[in-house]
């Protein structure tokens, strides 16, 4: 209060004798904004701390004019720019402010610029505002203002106006204006707060749409706090989330310091900014699962997928539980599993399992396992946090669907030692598969399998206990494309 008060009494003391017009003028523009781009551009020295409405350039080059000792032109202009200090998408004084300073223009001489740029810029902040709020009463009231049919009429009078040059700080305000409308276009010009801020104003919704959306639009901020063992993929899609979160910041500072525009978006910037802390950064290839189970021949291993979130301050929070991949923790398999299927009860009664966070797992299956003893190990999961949600197989992944009986609509599919028996439903025929020797070795026909199954037909998948458990496990990857299909479990 006191810097704002020696500014005002080195005004009086510059101004002595001059129009009361250029004094508020001079006034305005300390307790504007637009002067930080200025300073920024090297255009203007001024003082610290300025952060305002857009108007206040405009009142300063309307100053510097040639037009100073016309008070009634400036006169008019300010209370039509101050009008505009802050938007009302509600009220029609934005609207008849706009229309009022093209007739201030049609009247002016020689200062015509200073009132066509005003209205060019409020404009485009009305447009924007209207557009990205989904006001439509808002929209037509600026095409009124502006005397053009309609959203497209508006897009092509804003194109018109500020294609328009001029020198110094009128072609300023000219390019922030186009920023600005660019910004509502989807296209973006590094470095511009309301251009970029207008951009993520935009942000998705959907959490995936999001995490692409950034990865494209958003620059990757340099100081970060990261927990220890991030990829270099998990920081830099980190980095990008904080920018914007930084920039959102940012534009809400400039909003409650005067930037009309930015007041107007601050309820969608807000929105974008708590989306922005929702997204969960994790590797795309385990979408929807929480980890990944190992079944070796002598152990279970598993792990949980790495996830990060950034918090409100902006650093960087782990929020997945431990162990987290490539960490794993390990429990042994009994030497003596149960001669029938049914749940190992040392492993139920393992701490580590007991304790374990519950979460859907990928299960990979070692070569050297029995399928009774995967029968076993799924029979001992079923009772535990630890859920298998899918199988990883050679075509890719398999979503784990058990199942105690066979449908009678569904293809059986039995895996035996010696190959495949498909047999179709309802009593249909049976047909084998053999393996086939293929480079000195025996193989399960897959082509084959493929090839049989008909197409939107459930399939279910029994394998014999005596087989490796990877054949069947390959074998529910190839039933599971092409219709759905459940994994035969005693």
């Amino acid at each position: 209060m006191r810097r704002n008060m020696r500014y005002v009494e080195r005004c009086f003391a510059m101004h002595a004798g001059k129009s009361t017009a250029l004094f508020s003028i001079q006034i305005l523009w300390h307790q504007s904004g637009f002067c930080t781009l200025l300073r920024r551009r090297g255009a203007q020295k001024t003082p610290r701390g300025f952060s305002g409405p857009w108007w206040g350039l405009l009142l300063m080059i309307l100053a510097m004019g040639e037009g100073m000792g016309n008070d009634a032109f400036a006169q008019d202009l300010a209370a039509l720019q101050a009008e505009l200090q802050q938007y009302d998408l509600r009220k029609p004084g934005d609207f008849e402010a706009v229309e009022a300073l093209g007739k201030l223009n049609d009247g002016a001489r020689g200062q015509g610029a200073i009132a066509r740029i005003s209205r060019a810029y409020a404009a485009t902040d009305l447009y924007v505002g209207a557009r990205l709020l989904g006001d439509v009463l808002a929209m037509e009231r600026l095409a009124r203002a502006l005397g053009v049919e309609g959203r497209e009429g508006i897009e092509a009078w804003l194109d018109s106006e500020l294609s328009q040059r001029s020198g110094g700080a009128i072609q300023l305000a000219i390019e922030e204006a186009k920023a600005t409308l660019m910004g509502v276009r989807g296209e973006r010009i590094k470095g511009n707060l309301r251009n970029e801020a207008v951009l993520l104003a935009q942000l998705p919704t959907d959490p995936r749409t999001i995490r692409e959306w950034v990865k494209e639009r958003c620059d990757v901020t340099q100081s970060l706090s990261l927990p220890p063992g991030v990829t270099a993929e998990e920081a830099e899609e980190a980095k990008r989330i904080v920018w914007g979160i930084r920039r959102i910041d940012e534009a809400i500072r400039r909003g409650e310091k005067g930037d009309p525009l930015l007041a107007l978006l601050r309820p969608l910037l807000e929105s974008a900014r708590k989306r922005l802390g929702e997204v969960v950064i994790a590797d795309p290839n385990f979408d929807g699962l929480d980890g990944v189970l190992h079944i070796k021949a002598g152990s279970l291993a598993w792990g949980y997928v790495s996830r990060l979130r950034v918090r409100s301050d902006g650093s960087v929070e782990r929020i997945n539980p431990e162990p987290t991949l490539p960490t794993v923790k390990e429990v042994p398999l009994p030497s003596n599993p149960p001669g029938v299927p049914r749940p190992i009860q040392e492993l139920l009664n393992h701490p580590d399992i007991q304790q374990a966070t519950a979460g859907e797992f990928l299960a990979r299956i070692d070569g050297g396992i029995s399928t009774h003893i995967l029968w076993c190990v799924l029979l001992t999961l079923a009772r535990s946090p630890i859920v298998v949600a899918a199988f990883e197989t050679q075509g890719g992944r398999a979503r784990f669907e058990p199942v105690r009986e066979i449908p009678p609509d569904a293809v059986e599919i039995r895996v035996r030692p010696g190959g495949y028996a498909v047999k179709l439903p309802r009593g249909g025929k049976t047909t084998e598969l053999p393996r086939l020797r293929v480079d000195g070795r025996w193989r399960f026909d897959q082509d084959g399998l493929t090839r049989l199954l008909p197409q939107g037909v459930n399939r279910v998948v029994a394998p014999s206990g005596l087989t490796p458990a990877l054949a069947g496990i390959e074998a529910f990857g190839v039933a599971s494309q092409g219709g759905k299909a459940f994994f035969l479990v005693p």
